[in-house]
């Protein structure tokens, strides 16, 4: 019995202290919290990942296709604003928001802003083909021309007559008289055409 005595006290106290319970408890805690954190930004990564709205497929394409530093061209503002300078003795005041005049209507639509405008009094004095324009209107009908836009040539007619239809160094020339109730000739109105037909230039002499 004391032999057996003296080894259980060379035996080591195998309890755990206060102190060492409370440091193990410690660490548990630091990798418990440390888990549950890198869980939730895992979380939050996924949930803003798949929640953001898609972009447009079109617009992806065009984005991976074109570098950041290229223009896409003018905006239509600019376009509008660069039409309306190109009419000769418009008003400086700007029409945008408004509804277009006879004028502007001519120009920008039928015309399609491929010739300038001559103005005189307000009312239309005349056309050209801008410079850099290829492709020039087809004129098939030119009295309908003329009468369509009554309201803004100078003088306040009554029939339309032709009085002229010539080849002149590979154009035609043709010239109608505008007459009053009278059957007074008030102005004269001359146009200049390609070979194939199309508006070259226009002038109105009212000056009679």
């Amino acid at each position: 019995m004391n032999t057996l005595n003296s080894v259980n006290k060379m035996r080591p106290n195998m309890k755990t202290s206060p102190a060492q319970s409370s440091v193990k408890n410690e660490r548990k805690a630091i990798i418990t919290i440390s888990i549950l954190s890198i869980i939730a930004v895992i979380s939050i990564f996924n949930r803003n990942t798949f929640s953001s709205p898609p972009q447009d497929i079109a617009q992806l394409e065009t984005s991976s296709r074109l570098p950041a530093n290229v223009s896409l061209g003018t905006t239509n503002l600019e376009d509008s604003v660069a039409k309306e300078l190109s009419v000769k003795g418009l008003d400086s005041q700007a029409h945008l928001g408004q509804d277009p005049s006879k004028v502007e209507q001519l120009t920008f639509g039928f015309l399609e802003g491929k010739y300038s405008v001559r103005l005189k009094n307000g009312k239309l004095n005349g056309l050209e083909l801008s410079h850099g324009s290829d492709q020039p209107k087809l004129m098939p009908k030119l009295e309908s021309f003329i009468a369509d836009n009554k309201e803004i040539l100078p003088v306040p007619f009554e029939s339309i007559h032709q009085t002229q239809n010539i080849q002149v160094n590979q154009e035609n020339v043709q010239k109608f008289s505008l007459m009053g109730a009278a059957r007074h000739q008030l102005a004269e109105v001359e146009f200049h055409l390609d070979r194939l037909g199309r508006l070259i230039s226009m002038k109105i002499n009212s000056q009679l």
